[in-house]
């Protein structure tokens, strides 16, 4: 079954001087708790370094402005909540 998710182990080369072999390893699905968390600490550590290096993030809405996105709104019937999710329905969103 294919996965979005990255492989347990370096596909080629040694991993030992790769910046993600301190990742946690994932071996099932029972860790995918913990991948979450470890992606969420990556990108508040990163957008941490972005802010400090450009100073413009702090209360700025201004990255945000400048995209002008128009998000789909998901609803109930959707199906994309967790509580019915769907995803047939949910992904032709």
């Amino acid at each position: 079954m294919a996965t979005a998710f990255p492989t347990p182990g370096p596909l080629g080369g040694d991993s030992k001087d790769d910046a993600t072999s301190n990742r946690p390893p994932l071996t099932s699905a029972d860790k995918m708790e913990d991948l979450i968390k470890f992606i969420l600490g990556k990108i508040s550590a990163l957008r941490k370094e972005m802010c400090d290096k450009y100073n413009k993030c702090e209360d700025s809405k201004e990255a945000l402005a400048e995209n002008n996105l128009d998000l789909p709104k998901l609803a109930e019937k959707d199906r994309c909540f967790q509580s019915q999710f769907n995803q047939e329905t949910c992904l032709t969103r």
